[in-house]
């Protein structure tokens, strides 16, 4: 389905009370290969990219690189060592780190409105694009952010984008 407002990558907005952006660096599982805007989750001392099915739980962050697509010379867990892979960027999903995101129900286009403010809401990952959204349709046992403001651009039309932070019930901290 096309949307009316294309579907763009998750980003960091803002952190509350704060100008630093938490960002850590982090190895990826060999071979990966995801998104910037990735959701990330903690695999046997790496990250990986969630996946559609289980988007809820354990969120490590938001790739800040696209994954390397390294295999064979990767070390688990060894961020930093002589010889082992460049380690990988990512904003933290911590308390306080706001984000920014698509909003979508269903894989068809939503306008959020003041009614959308303060709702857990689920993530979902567009096949066609591979781009995670904030999904109007997915409620209560599916949440993984609570949206906290509407984007707008500077003459006020909503670009179909919304400010969230995630439920911290639905991280790895």
């Amino acid at each position: 389905m096309a949307f009316t407002n294309p579907l763009r990558q998750l980003s960091v907005a803002y952190v509350e009370g704060s100008f630093d952006i938490p960002i850590a660096p982090y190895t990826d599982a060999t071979g990966a290969a995801y998104k910037i805007g990735s959701l990330l989750t903690p695999s046997g001392g790496d990250m990986v990219a969630s996946t559609a099915g289980t988007p809820t739980t354990n969120i490590a962050g938001v790739a800040a690189q696209a994954g390397s697509g390294i295999t064979g010379t990767h070390v688990t867990g060894s961020v930093g060592n002589a010889g082992v892979v460049t380690p990988l960027l990512m904003y933290v999903a911590a308390d306080g780190v706001v984000f920014e995101g698509s909003f979508a129900s269903n894989g068809g286009d939503a306008a959020p409105g003041a009614g959308d403010m303060f709702v857990n809401y689920g993530l979902t990952l567009d096949a066609g694009t591979g781009f995670w959204y904030v999904d109007k349709n997915k409620l209560t046992t599916s949440a993984s952010v609570i949206v906290v403001g509407i984007k707008q651009d500077s003459s006020g039309i909503n670009e179909g984008r919304v400010y969230f932070k995630f439920l911290r019930a639905n991280t790895s901290y």
